[in-house]
């Protein structure tokens, strides 16, 4: 797979940070039992457990941060449609929880953009779940927010800007 092809005319790389590596990770911890969860504003239509499944152990990781261009997709983002617009299956899409822990406790610069939502992929049991970090210097300390792909949420992004993050396997 390979990131540097154009994988959706609403992203853009982020100069001067758009790679970094998280490194293998056992795939045993889950975002909902980090410091780094933080519940839903409309938890009514989450519920905890449905995105509790561990991921595998996985090799070296390199990703790419993508700046989505809002004045192409807009200024409502339907994450669904954000991610069903993205030139790749899916899967390939996809970290693991664990990857995305150790990326916020590793590389936490790679995330602290002010006014800055930061959306990872991950597999599910039954459907696609979507991560949303923000900086820790908000207006919260648990930056890591958790919804379902098939909730039809929307972010408003007139005041902020919306990142996506996107993985390569290191061979």
């Amino acid at each position: 797979m390979e990131t540097e092809k154009i994988l959706c005319e609403f992203l853009e790389l982020i100069p001067g940070r758009n790679s970094c590596i998280i490194n293998k990770v056992s795939g045993k911890k889950l975002i909902i039992n980090s410091k780094f969860y933080s519940e839903p504003a409309r938890s009514i239509y989450f519920n905890p457990r449905f995105p509790v499944i561990r991921g595998a152990l996985t090799h070296p990781t390199k990703v790419t941060a993508y700046r989505l261009n809002k004045e192409k997709f807009g200024f409502d983002v339907y994450l669904k449609r954000l991610f069903n617009t993205i030139n790749l299956e899916m899967d390939q899409v996809c970290l693991t929880q664990h990857q995305i822990i150790r990326l916020v406790e590793k590389r936490p610069k790679f995330i602290e953009d002010p006014n800055t939502r930061t959306l990872f992929l991950i597999k599910g049991e039954r459907s696609f779940i979507v991560a949303c970090a923000r900086p820790k210097f908000h207006h919260f300390d648990d930056p890591i927010e958790l919804t379902p792909l098939d909730i039809r949420d929307v972010i408003y992004t007139e005041r902020t800007d919306i990142h996506v993050v996107i993985p390569q396997l290191v061979t």
